[in-house]
């Protein structure tokens, strides 16, 4: 190897540490934080990572069709379930290893940003710019921090690899048989992560007829077929989505906004993205989304400033630097596909959104930087160049710095909802979702003032609503949980949990068939919820009706290992004096839970009967460690064992 070409890989290999550092640093200190949000439904709730069986529901069905079976939803996610599975299956529920490979991720797709940058300006500096500018861009904090955000990151990978195939088509030295194939897998792979890759055909198409380099020298038909597998990818993928979910949108969340509002509010839109991507300040993970209803409000004439912004920089770089035009063309369209707030979810406006359409703005970025740095006044002045060099990194500093800070609202529920409402203080849900986070972790006062809080901001907001009659019904407080589930399920219907919690306030006041009714609507809306075949089960087995009960917590360890389901159907066992089936639940629950103090006495209490007194103590002294002898079994467990050793 010549002495060049040994440079030459020294230097790429430098380049490329140097980028894996700035995609990996920042980010170390997620690895600390907890599943927040939706991922504890979707990680530790869900019932299609326990093993290998519901890969067909992963691929066939939405994202959360596991919770919700008749409730329709627009979200069609399979390759993040199978990134779950995965992890799931090797590791376990470990927080850290799915923070870990969103992290892994992120570099990933840095690297590749280099290498796509530096094909499409051929310039190296351009590359390792762009690249930098995407690894410390602070609005890209929620996709990587937060665990259920990686299908934003899986959807940046597979796009850039995919059009880093597509350029190859127009390479004849890197062409080869297999380029289409792996391209159309890659998009594939990228529709499966998330639906913004849609849009790749129309902006491969523009980039092959209007900004390749070989745009006027080759035939027309030839550019075509480039692109047109991109499109029958997109039909095939279509068609599926159709078939699988019904429809291309089976809900629309916001049926009652007009067409008219909805296409305001997507002007309004444009530009509230437009301005975070610039300026990316005041940063949450959920933002309150309120329709434009006329042309003349603040946000509308924004988002109209913004676009004329736009189109007149498009066209200046049109004429200054083609290929730098380009990055409007993939930033827009990309952003397009997240403007109809009709079927956008609760969070119309999410910062998440903008990591893969910042590829565009990161490309532009970059070009100006070199433009302003290649000035001539800049290359004779040292001082210049001096400031230049040193304003980057300074800002780059910044900019890591905010990360780094940032990464820490995503440690837990209670900081993630406290970052939430304190930048969005009327924001009934996120109060909502804070007061559940205290009640999780036993500080009711915290909880029902958040609680309150909330339906002071929105007083038909269901969840608060639900959250205060499931409290209730703890407390044995039934008529007032009553009302205000009853309130909680007319607002949403399909809402099972206030279905749920309904059913407990009417057992609790001894109206039976109301609740047995309602326990059977929470199951028809979700009928993978585990937790409500349990609950529907205790509800049986009060009443003495030990078969159906068995049934209930049977079907709920078939949908998830869980220890209420094993401890349920071990309790019914001991009552049948069925104590080799008791100890085989019980034994399953403490392997599955060693925090199971419930199922340790009990198999304690079962080996001191049938004589195992060595076994007996060590499960009593297990339980002791997890539960202090609090439980009444705990005595129990010791009289036994003592009275046994006595004899």
């Amino acid at each position: 190897m010549s002495g060049a070409k040994r440079a030459g890989r020294s230097r790429e290999a430098l380049l490329f540490s140097a980028l894996i550092l700035v995609g990996v640093l920042p980010y170390l200190n997620t690895l600390g934080n907890s599943f927040v949000y939706d991922d504890d439904f979707q990680v530790l709730q869900n019932p299609y990572l326990r093993n290998f069986h519901h890969v067909k529901q992963i691929v066939t069905s939405s994202v959360w069709s596991f919770r919700y079976t008749k409730v329709p939803t627009n979200y069609y996610r399979p390759l993040m379930q199978v990134e779950y599975l995965l992890l799931y299956q090797l590791y376990g529920p470990l927080a850290y290893v799915f923070h870990l490979a969103n992290v892994l991720l992120n570099a990933l797709v840095v690297i590749l940003l280099f290498l796509v940058t530096r094909r499409l300006f051929r310039s190296e500096a351009i590359g390792f710019l762009a690249a930098s500018i995407f690894a410390l861009h602070p609005v890209h904090t929620e996709a990587v921090a937060w665990v259920a955000a990686v299908s934003d990151l899986q959807l940046g990978f597979f796009l850039l690899l995919s059009f880093w195939f597509f350029l190859n088509l127009g390479d004849p030295k890197r062409r080869k048989w297999w380029t289409t194939p792996m391209m159309c897998v890659c998009f594939l792979l990228a529709l499966l992560s998330k639906e913004p890759a849609i849009a790749f055909p129309l902006i491969a198409a523009a980039y092959q007829h209007f900004f390749a380099e070989d745009r006027t020298s080759t035939a027309w038909g030839e550019k075509f077929w480039r692109h047109a597998p991109l499109w029958v990818v997109a039909a095939i993928y279509l068609s599926a989505r159709i078939a699988f979910m019904g429809s291309l949108i089976p809900r629309l969340q916001r049926a009652h906004l007009p067409w008219g509002r909805a296409i305001l509010s997507s002007v309004t839109l444009t530009g509230d993205y437009l301005t975070k991507i610039l300026w990316p300040l005041k940063l949450s993970a959920l933002y309150s989304f309120v329709p434009t209803v006329t042309w003349r409000e603040p946000g509308f004439i924004s988002g109209m400033a913004w676009i004329v912004c736009v189109i007149f920089l498009f066209c200046l770089l049109w004429k200054k630097n083609r290929i730098a035009a380009f990055g409007i063309v993939w930033m827009i369209p990309m952003l397009a596909t997240g403007l109809n707030a009709r079927w956008m979810s609760a969070n119309v406006f999410a910062e998440r959104y903008l990591y893969v359409p910042s590829v565009g703005f990161c490309w532009m970025a970059a070009v100006g930087f070199f433009a302003l740095w290649n000035i001539e006044g800049v290359k004779r002045r040292k001082w210049a160049t001096i400031g230049l060099s040193g304003a980057g990194i300074i800002l780059a500093g910044l900019l890591a710095f905010r990360i780094v800070k940032r990464n820490t609202e995503w440690h837990d529920e209670i900081k993630f909802f406290q970052a939430i409402v304190e930048q969005n203080p009327n924001n009934a849900t996120g109060h909502s979702d804070l007061g559940s986070a205290y009640w999780k972790v036993s500080n009711p006062k915290e909880a029902y003032k958040e609680w309150k809080i909330a339906l002071e901001c929105d007083p038909n907001n269901a969840f608060a609503l639900g959250n205060l009659g499931r409290a209730a019904v703890s407390e044995g407080r039934f008529a007032e949980a009553t009302q205000l589930l009853r309130k909680a399920v007319e607002i949403n219907s399909k809402n099972s949990d206030a279905h749920v919690g309904l059913a407990e306030a009417f057992a609790g006041q001894g109206q039976d068939a109301e609740a047995e009714a309602q326990f059977r609507a929470a199951l028809d809306i979700s009928s993978y919820d585990w937790d409500a075949f349990n609950r529907l089960a205790g509800f049986y087995v009060k009443r003495g009706r030990i078969r159906e009960a068995e049934t209930k917590y049977r079907e709920s360890v078939d949908i998830m290992l869980n220890t209420d389901g094993l401890d349920g159907l071990a309790d019914l066992a001991l009552q049948k004096n069925d104590l080799v089936e008791a100890e085989k639940f019980f034994r399953e629950a403490a392997e599955f839970d060693s925090y199971d103090h419930h199922a340790l006495y009990q198999l304690s209490l079962i080996y001191a009967k049938t004589g195992r007194l060595e076994d007996a103590e060590r499960e009593y002294q297990l339980g002791m460690r997890v539960d202090f002898g609090t439980d009444p079994l705990s005595r129990q467990a010791k009289e036994e064992i003592e009275k046994r050793r006595a004899h």
